[in-house]
């Protein structure tokens, strides 16, 4: 797994992603999981990580339900350790749109 930045246009955003290179076991012991989204499936390996990342804040982008997606990741993050006081969860206010 190794640590990238996004493309230099997002630079604002201060973000961070994971990239994980798929291996041949995570399909054949079961690891990728599967969901199936209103426009297609999508597939994913949980990662663990063994140390807390030093999350400061999350925004929840534009999606259908924004305030129960907030809750989710309020209940998600206090499930991991994280502190609500020190770790803030906040609406995007960039509108939803569905294509």
């Amino acid at each position: 797994m190794l640590p990238r930045l996004k493309h230099p246009k997002f630079e604002g955003e201060k973000e961070w992603r994971f990239l994980y290179y798929l291996r041949p076991e995570d399909v054949n012991e079961k690891r990728m999981q599967f969901r199936q989204r209103q426009y297609m499936m999508t597939r994913h390996v949980p990662l663990i990580l063994t140390n807390p990342l030093p999350i400061t804040g999350v925004i929840v982008g534009p999606c259908r339900h924004p305030p129960l997606s907030k809750i989710a990741i309020d209940d998600l993050l206090k499930q991991d350790g994280y502190d609500p006081d020190v770790v803030r969860v906040e609406l995007t206010e960039v509108p939803y749109r569905a294509s």
